[in-house]
């Protein structure tokens, strides 16, 4: 079966992030989500979701994804989170006869404003050309902690060598390019490494509230 889609709206919230921790809303939400998925309780499921996701999904509509993935996939027996980059939060969900991958996003009350399901698949481990190395960086200001990674090629401990900064795109992407929206490509990380084997540092790091950066502002006041 092919990626399911719901629905992406944009989100607004107002409360702190800690990445990499699933926050009590989320973990509600999550709960919620499955029990009344597992019990088919159309109404149940559709009384979670937001207003404005209410003007795009009719309970039919919900009923007959509901059938859909219980057909293809049966029961969702669990839900292990991954990760939030807000406003996503991963999950593996475990159900009978496969293994997906679950994105829940919450609009600022709480509610479901859209999810998704997508073939889950292990991390992969990235590996460094020979001679390359790589160290994590961080960097803390008043509101938020920067993770990041330098990767310096192999003349670098004896010479000076210029040094590319890589600034990750649009929406919840990571230092390695990949997003909880479905992009898993690694494609910062393979420019990295090939830029280290032409003999060029470089320096790649996760925006506030994406990966293992962390940001105490409300995710709107640091949007531009």
């Amino acid at each position: 079966m092919k990626k399911l889609l719901l629905l992406l709206l944009p989100m607004f919230f107002s409360y702190l992030l800690f990445a990499q921790v699933e926050p009590a809303n989320y973990k509600s939400a999550s709960t919620r989500f499955q029990k009344f998925y597992n019990d088919h309780a159309v109404d149940s499921l559709y009384s979670c979701f937001s207003v404005a996701a209410k003007k795009v999904i009719s309970p039919d509509k919900i009923a007959g994804l509901i059938t859909q993935l219980q057909t293809g996939y049966g029961k969702l027996n669990t839900l292990q989170f991954i990760s939030l980059t807000l406003p996503v939060a991963s999950y593996k969900a475990g159900f009978e006869k496969s293994v997906m991958e679950m994105s829940l996003i919450l609009d600022s009350e709480n509610k479901i404003a859209g999810f998704y399901f997508k073939p889950y698949q292990e991390k992969a481990n990235l590996t460094l050309s020979p001679g390359l190395t790589e160290n994590p960086i961080e960097v803390k200001t008043a509101d938020a902690t920067l993770a990041g990674s330098i990767i310096l090629p192999a003349k670098s401990s004896t010479a000076k060598v210029p040094v590319v900064l890589i600034i990750a795109g649009s929406g919840p992407t990571d230092r390695n390019g990949n997003s909880s929206l479905g992009i898993s490509s690694n494609s910062y990380f393979l420019l990295a490494d090939a830029l280290g084997k032409a003999g060029i540092a470089t320096l790649r790091y996760d925006k506030r509230a994406i990966g293992k950066s962390i940001s105490k502002k409300n995710v709107n006041d640091v949007r531009f």
